[in-house]
């Protein structure tokens, strides 16, 4: 499976698209919302001035004093409770204001030259103002309204209000995670399958590459970049079958060339040192590197037959303790410095393969130990697994970066060897489904878990 990492930032992004896109459109309607009761107010302000010019006010400032109150209830009726009224006369001297108008401390006198609309601000609202000549009646009124700066009353928001908000975040919740379930879904089809064909190159097998992304066509993805993506992925496949065969058919033709050669040349050395007077002991170093020329072709040229051998092998039950044991008599013949020891052997342990693999691949590891370790050898043997350790300086990273190419060697001068004992060790364990698992933290281990199906 994909990383779910991927997916959650592709969640989050979309959460964040449409949470910023409510928050805009909600901005937007505030805004609209707020200028259209602006409006409202002006055509409000403006009926409330004309009301008041095209009534009765001719009276004296007393009279405005007396029975100014009842007279501009009576004209605009209940807007007065967030009306400011003044009037003042014609040389701009108040002759009324109410409660308002007192509170707002508009002034007694203001100037004949006045401007007809006014906003002033204050922290929680807005007051806006109209002044303008009663020519008929000659007064100037001047009437104000009061509006919230915010829509919004916070402290009146009720249970009602909050839960229509959490529905509207979890609706935009959900729908971001049905939008990158969609969107995310072909990705993730892509990836699951990039994973099995580098788990299946890894184990050698090419012969179905080519179609696993075949079948990944569908009438969804037609004539857009994902099917482009798919049909160059499909190329790539096709590309890395044919190269890994044409490889596997040339290493081997190679190396099966190489034998003939080979032995011309032994049989040209032997005629040279029997028609001439050449000592033998001069031809040795000469008859020593062609011996390590062929035993390399012949390695590698075993190797290969069964790195390329697609066929399932033919299986016995091994008796793993026992068969370990008779290897390490054999091997411990090779050095007469080595002491290897034996710990929790299962003597009931037992796995099934081809004899001569299990003898190479617990050949090659125990080999490598006695070349490249300082003289102890453990070995653990248990129902599912095999351990071997060494306490020799560990294999090198770039070896272990390498693990299953041939030739990829430990680069220590006093150590024989091709390079291709871990080559066999690979080759074997994808064979039987075999796991290989290294440890450097002190000396070398070696661990082999054995797959049971």
């Amino acid at each position: 499976m994909l990383d779910t990492g991927l997916r959650l930032k592709f969640f989050i992004t979309i959460f964040i698209v449409l949470g910023l896109t409510a928050t805009s459109v909600s901005a937007i309607h505030y805004h609209f919302f707020k200028l259209e009761r602006l409006r409202l107010m002006e055509l409000n302000l403006q009926q409330n001035a004309s009301l008041l010019a095209n009534s009765e006010l001719n009276l004296t400032q007393r009279e405005f004093s007396d029975f100014g109150e009842e007279f501009i209830q009576e004209i605009i009726g209940d807007d007065k409770i967030n009306m400011i009224v003044a009037i003042y006369n014609s040389k701009g001297k108040n002759l009324y204001k109410n409660d308002n108008a007192y509170i707002f401390e508009l002034p007694d006198n203001i100037s004949t030259e006045f401007a007809t609309w006014e906003e002033k601000e204050h922290k929680d609202f807005l007051i806006k103002y109209l002044t303008q000549k009663d020519s008929k009646n000659n007064r100037i009124i001047k009437v104000g309204m009061i509006l919230n700066q915010s829509m919004i009353r916070w402290k009146d928001l009720n249970q009602r209000v909050s839960l229509f908000v959490a529905i509207i975040l979890l609706v935009i919740i959900i729908v971001s995670f049905i939008l990158s379930y969609i969107l995310f879904k072909p990705v993730q089809t892509l990836a699951d399958q990039v994973t099995l064909m580098a788990k299946k190159i890894e184990e050698g097998e090419y012969l179905e590459l080519k179609s696993w992304f075949t079948k990944l066509r569908t009438k969804n993805y037609q004539n857009d970049e994902f099917n482009s993506l798919i049909s160059s992925l499909d190329k790539l496949a096709t590309q890395i079958m044919e190269t890994q065969k044409s490889t596997q058919q040339w290493s081997a033709l190679m190396a099966h060339e190489l034998k003939t050669p080979m032995t011309l040349l032994k049989m040209s050395l032997d005629e040279l040192i029997t028609s001439t007077h050449i000592s033998p002991e001069s031809i040795k170093p000469v008859e020593a590197e062609l011996k390590t020329l062929e035993n390399i072709i012949m390695d590698f040229l075993e190797w290969a037959s069964v790195e390329n051998d697609s066929s399932k092998p033919e299986l016995h039950v091994i008796h793993l303790a026992s068969r370990v044991k008779h290897n390490v008599q054999q091997l411990e013949k090779l050095s007469d410095n080595i002491k290897i020891e034996f710990v929790n052997l299962n003597e009931d342990a037992r796995v099934f393969c081809n004899p001569i693999h299990f003898d190479q691949i617990i050949n090659n590891i125990i080999t490598n130990a006695i070349k490249y370790g300082n003289g102890l050898i453990r070995i653990e043997c248990s129902e599912n697994s095999l351990k071997i350790w060494d306490n020799g300086p560990g294999i090198p990273n770039h070896v272990l970066e390498n693990f299953g190419k041939p030739f990829n060697k430990f680069k220590q001068k006093s150590a024989g060897g091709y390079g291709l004992g871990l080559a066999w060790v690979n080759t074997i364990a994808k064979k039987y489904n075999w796991k290989i698992h290294f440890n450097n933290s002190k000396g070398s281990l070696v661990e082999i878990h054995f797959s049971q199906t």
